[in-house]
């Protein structure tokens, strides 16, 4: 857990461990030893995650004790104390303890960002979502650096009103929040301004948006249509603006970051959707090239490597892709990440019509720790395959399920209708998921009568059979329009297959 934070180094800082202490430090004892920060921290995490509380306080009496800074080792370790009886639902000692450990650390506030995850492994977004606004409000500079899976994570299930939700999420965005992966706090903050009536405000968001995928997005929904003129502009023909300044952020950040994996996949990603195909593969030098090597790489080295395989793919070299996915799926140890990896590789030949090769690694992904949506994706695979085979029987026997689970992922089950021939179902479907306003976005993409740039390999389908229907059509003409063609890429980064 600790390795995914970015500013460990700045608490080491803080407390002293990676710099001489300050000349107002507590002298230590000779016979102290040294508070080692990142074992201890991970061994704090791993106790507060079984429940271990005991051994939870004994890491951090040891961190107040002995960290060269003390009173900013006190301070911190009142704010883990907090998280370990927010665990255990004392709310209000846990308030004060947190209220205790800020004001000793008043110098260092980017210490706010090891406290994050604590509450959230206690199982507490609410804690962590106070965490989070203390930060916004004293080290705006310092939640730059927080991971984003935390603030995702903190932002998800806070118990919150939406509003006050929706507040922290345009300060993120105003922070610039995110860096190269920022446009999704950028856009979600868009979407809650125009809303609200701020046009202003949300024009002046458009800045840090430039992922294709994103800039497709507010384009096509009509939501956005007061943004379109303002965007296009800054979009430009094909969008090509958009996506080399995606490029130039994702290269500055992965430049800057000593060969962080996370930062490279983003960067394989960027050239992905930009068409650099070249660019992208150039990168595989520095990636593990051996089974072995793969073997003890990270989760976000194996998404560069899955990232590397796809983008082979969009340059119509699937055999390549898939030998580079064959290498990493047997190469990386039994953990609940990999299964997105094995559904990669199985989406590729549903998507190019070679549902006979398709099968096989269907069924080795069904064998992998999956989550209701892995779960269904892996369904809708198996039964889009079936049809396409005549294999008419096996894939009548599973639609029952397959319809029974399709909200566990909406597009995608639509996708797999429309590939098995079942138009009325899958009209249904998109009618009934509708309900949901964050479908609307997966609905506008997927009725547009070219394949968008940068898809999701989980969606694939031809939706366009669907536009004839006059229900579809008019939902489609109320919330969205197909993507002006100057705006389109000339050269696609990935072609939607005929079903």
């Amino acid at each position: 857990m600790l390795k995914s934070l970015r500013f460990v180094g700045a608490s080491m800082l803080a407390l002293g461990l990676a710099a001489p202490a300050p000349a107002i430090q507590a002298p230590q004892e000779a016979s102290a030893p040294a508070f080692d920060f990142e074992t201890g921290m991970q061994s704090y995490f791993q106790h507060l995650a079984a429940k271990r509380f005991r051994e939870a306080r004994a890491v951090t009496a040891t961190l107040a004790r002995t960290a060269p800074n003390q009173a900013v080792g006190k301070g911190l370790a009142a704010m883990l104390d907090a998280a370990i009886v927010a665990a255990g639902k004392k709310d209000d000692e846990a308030r004060r303890l947190f209220a205790s450990g800020e004001a000793a650390t008043p110098d260092t506030p980017e210490l706010l960002g090891v406290v994050i995850p604590a509450f959230l492994i206690a199982e507490r977004p609410d804690f962590a979502a106070m965490t989070l606004d203390r930060m916004i409000a004293r080290a705006p500079d310092a939640v730059r650096t927080v991971d984003p899976r935390l603030v995702y994570a903190t932002l998800r299930d806070t118990g919150e009103p939406k509003a006050r939700v929706d507040d922290r999420r345009i300060a993120l965005a105003e922070l610039g929040f995110g860096g190269a992966s920022g446009d999704y706090m950028a856009s979600a903050a868009i979407r809650v301004l125009l809303e609200r009536g701020r046009v202003d405000q949300a024009k002046a968001l458009l800045a840090d948006i430039d992922a294709p995928r994103e800039v497709e997005n507010l384009l096509i929904q009509r939501r956005y249509a007061v943004l379109w003129p303002a965007l296009a502009a800054q979009a430009g023909p094909g969008l090509e603006k958009s996506r080399q300044s995606s490029v130039r952020l994702a290269l500055q950040e992965y430049e800057e970051s000593d060969n962080d994996p996370e930062k490279l996949a983003g960067l394989i990603n960027a050239y992905r959707y930009a068409g650099q195909t070249d660019d992208a593969m150039a990168l595989r030098a520095r990636l593990p090239a051996t089974p072995a090597a793969m073997a003890d790489a990270g989760e976000q080295t194996a998404w560069a490597l899955n990232n590397l395989a796809l983008a082979l793919h969009s340059a119509g070299r699937p055999a390549e892709a898939d030998r580079l996915f064959a290498t990493l799926n047997g190469a990386l140890p039994v953990n609940d990440w990999r299964v997105s990896m094995f559904i990669n590789r199985a989406e590729l030949p549903v998507s190019d019509g070679r549902y006979a090769e398709a099968l096989p690694l269907i069924a080795a992904a069904e064998k992998e720790r999956k989550s209701p949506y892995a779960e269904q994706l892996l369904r809708r695979l198996r039964y889009c395959s079936l049809a396409q085979l005549g294999r008419t029987a096996e894939a009548a026997a599973l639609k029952p399920e397959v319809m029974a689970h399709a909200a566990d992922a909406k597009a995608p089950t639509i996708d797999g209708l429309l590939c098995a021939g079942n138009l009325a179902d899958a009209e249904a479907l998109a009618l009934r998921f509708l309900a949901d306003p964050d479908f609307e976005e997966d609905f506008v993409r997927g009725l547009q009568p070219v394949a968008l740039t940068a898809d999701d390999p989980s969606q694939w389908g031809d939706w366009s059979k669907l536009r004839a229907r006059p229900a579809i059509a008019a939902a489609y003409a109320k919330l969205g329009r197909d993507l002006p063609a100057e705006l389109i890429a000339p050269r696609p980064v990935a072609a939607r297959p005929a079903n």
